[in-house]
This record gives C-alpha cells, structure tokens and sequence, in this order.
C-alpha cells in the first residue's frame, strides 16, 4: 500500500481571486478585461495530476458561480493562494486528481453578456460525457470518488442516475464504478436561501442575461429536486442489497455566512443513515483550506483515505480470488 505524505504550501494565481458574490456561492474572481464569465476557459475536466498506475479517480465538482480552480483555491493574501487539491497528490498519490467544471453562474458578472441555460440534468450529461472522454480502455472500470460542493453535488448525483440507464457502456460504466461521494454543503433538501438567489437572478435579468431555472432546483419545494433524491436514495438500496455500495459522507457548515446566515441547514446538508462531518467554517469555506493542517481537508483526507484503503483491500481480494481460479484450473 502507498505512503501517506503531507503536502504543505501556496502557489501565485494566475488572476486576482475573491469579489464577494450573493447567496452562499462562491467568491467571483475579479473581473479582466477578456473575462465574460467567472468560468470562461475553465469548463470541462482539467486533469490535475495522473500517475501512470493509478488506482481511484477522484473528481471535484464545484456549486454555484463557481469553477474549476477558484472554488478550491483559499485566497492567503492577494497575489498568494493555496490550490490545496494538490496537496492530494501527495497525499493519496496512487489516485488520479480531475475538477470538473461548467458554467454555473445564476447572473452574467457584466451586463448583456450571456449565460448558460443549461440546467441540472444538461450539466450532469455534460459531466458523464466529459468522464467517458477521460476514461477509456481499462480506465472505464477504474473507481470513481465524486467530491462535490453546494449544487455540484447535486449535478454529480444525476449523472450518477443518467449513466446507470445509458445503453452506451463507456457511459454505463461512471455509475457502475462510482464507489464514494463527498458532498460539502449539498442541499439535498433544497435551501430556504435559494429563494433569495431566484428572487436577484430575476431582479438581474432586467440587465442581464440570467439562469433562475439553475436555481430554482434548490429550492425546498422542487419537484425536480424531490425526484432525483427518490431516485438517488432507491439506487442506493438497489446498490446495497447488490454487495456494490456507495460510501457516502456528507459535510455541513457549522457557521453562518456573515450576510445571509444559515445557507443549507444542517438537515438539508445531510442525508439519512449515512455518515455526516460538520466543518467549522461557512457555506464558502467548505472547499477553501489554507493548508495540508487545516481541519477541513484533515477531515475530508480522512473519508478520502478510508475510502481508497478499502478499495485496494477489494483490489487485493480479487488479485487472490483470480489466483485460486489460475490454480483451480491448473489441477
């Protein structure tokens, strides 16, 4: 089994990060003067690092006005960041580390500019493809772990339901291999708070070009919402009762954001009969740690470690049970 290593340290950004932005989301990057989006150019999987011989994929998959970068980045001081899924590669260096990112923003940062329209479901097709792409060969049965913030997680459970039906096998297989999930601050129930995020992307759309439907699915009462968790809580069983169960732990804030309070309630962070962590830090902070030290990525490592440990020990079975069946046939 691979060493553990720690993995500490900061790296220069490549633009200035961290305008506050509404509802729990995330920070919008500062505007430059080629951006139109807080996602331009950062949509797609980005591979973070692939060792030749690698063991797990794991995922990350930001929320709201998020991306690919900037969600997982914990800003020091300007100039100075910490891209902290890098401290991964280190730390569990037999997996290999993608973010995944789509545009999520409810408002375009500048007006007249455009957003997307894609909703929930477009974007988990969107995820499943882009997985299809990365994964080929012998990589199509390579386990998956899903870490996913706010509405990302929400994103990664409908793929997780799209791939189990598909009738092509590269996408078939996502689901099939998916063997954990971190979700940070998914409403699972939906979020009080997302009304007041549908209620500006609508007082927004006055000027610019918005996406309310996005939000909407966060709402307490979605019916979309309601469906998919139905539907995602019946996979479970079926995986369960089948021997091939999905690890599960959901993490919650345990401090108000300073504006807006509360943004998923403990109950709607968290999901019934599976293991739930709360992280002393706000909805934002989920997904921003200044170190390898910080209790937030100490916490999610953890389940991390937990995890990849019981999917080499499964490795390890079969290895031994194909080794009895060589024998068997060699008598």
């Amino acid at each position: 089994m691979s060493p553990w290593i720690k993995r500490r340290g900061v790296k220069k950004p490549d633009a200035d990060r961290g305008v506050a932005s509404p509802v729990g989301c995330e920070p919008v990057p500062q505007i430059q003067p080629q951006q139109q989006t807080s996602n331009q150019d950062q949509y797609g999987i980005r591979i973070i690092h692939e060792p030749q011989d690698a063991a797990v994929d794991i995922i990350l998959v930001h929320g709201l006005t998020g991306n690919r970068e900037t969600t997982w980045t914990y800003v020091v001081r300007r100039g100075q960041t910490t891209f902290w899924p890098e401290f991964l590669t280190e730390d569990v260096p037999n997996a290999r580390i993608a973010t995944f990112g789509y545009d999520a923003d409810i408002a375009s940062p500048r007006p007249f500019d455009m957003v997307s329209n894609n909703t929930v479901h477009r974007h988990a097709v969107n995820l499943c493809n882009e997985l299809g792409r990365v994964r080929t060969g012998e990589k199509m049965k390579r386990p998956i772990i899903f870490v996913a913030h706010s509405l990302g997680g929400l994103v990664c459970k409908d793929a997780v339901l799209y791939s189990k039906d598909s009738p092509q096998d590269h996408l078939k297989k996502i689901s099939e291999s998916t063997r954990a999930m971190a979700f940070l601050g998914t409403p699972h129930r939906g979020s009080n708070k997302a009304n007041l995020g549908h209620l500006l992307a609508r007082l927004a759309k006055l000027v610019k070009q918005t996406n309310t439907d996005i939000v909407g699915v966060l709402r307490p009462d979605s019916e979309i919402l309601n469906t998919m968790q139905e539907k995602f809580y019946h996979m479970l069983e079926n995986r369960r009762n089948a021997g091939k169960e999905i690890d599960i732990t959901c993490f919650y804030e345990e401090l108000d954001n300073k504006k807006f309070g509360e943004i998923v309630p403990h109950d709607s962070a968290t999901m019934l009969n599976y293991t739930s962590i709360g992280i002393h830090t706000d909805h934002s902070g989920l997904t921003k740690f200044e170190n390898a030290d910080s209790e937030g990525y100490q916490k999610l490592l953890g389940e991390i470690k937990r995890w990849v440990e019981a999917l080499e020990g499964d490795a390890d079975a079969d290895d031994a049970d194909d080794e009895l069946v060589s024998l068997d046939l060699a008598i």
